[in-house]
């Protein structure tokens, strides 16, 4: 969910390159307004806070809560993992009025339906976002359309001669 190394990416190539955190901001953004971010760590908010003031959404980010799940334990830890991510779900629309809730942790894979069902037992009906099957869906629909990220934002690197890297049938990387 850190999109590491995203621009560099869209820099190297000219297909779509997106990032499954800024996907899934933008959208949550798009369809809840504020968006409340869920994960599995307290650890993660310094790292949350910035990407989230770097894509330009500080004014749709209503709050951050973590599970306290390490990534190792989801599997074995499930009941404390949905039981968390639903609470906190809850507690984001109605004490900080999140408008969508975004899944922090791409190991969240397939959380999103117990939280959408914890959510409508409450009466509360806001999108969860899910950051892999968005991200795969929002390429592929740039993709089918033609477009990608911008050249003039994101221009090719310049050639650079490679000192030390003499390998036969690589001289062009």
């Amino acid at each position: 969910m850190e999109d590491p190394r995203l621009n560099a990416c869209r820099e190297a190539v000219s297909i779509p390159v997106i990032g499954p955190c800024q996907t899934a901001l933008h959208v949550a953004s798009m369809l809840g307004g504020k968006f409340s971010f869920i994960t599995v760590l307290e650890r993660l908010r310094p790292m949350i806070s910035h990407l989230v003031a770097s894509y330009g959404l500080t004014e749709h980010y209503a709050s951050f809560a973590a599970v306290d799940v390490p990534v190792l334990e989801l599997e074995s830890s499930m009941e404390k993992l949905t039981a968390g991510l639903v609470t906190e779900s809850i507690k984001a629309v109605r004490e900080n009025h999140a408008g969508a809730i975004v899944l922090g942790c791409t190991g969240l894979l397939g959380c999103s339906d117990a939280i959408v069902a914890g959510l409508k037992e409450q009466g509360l009906h806001v999108p969860v976002i899910d950051p892999i099957p968005l991200a795969l869906h929002i390429a592929d629909a740039l993709v089918k359309t033609g477009l990608s990220h911008s050249k003039a934002v994101y221009p090719m690197p310049s050639e650079k001669k490679r000192i030390g890297f003499d390998i036969p049938g690589f001289s062009q990387l």
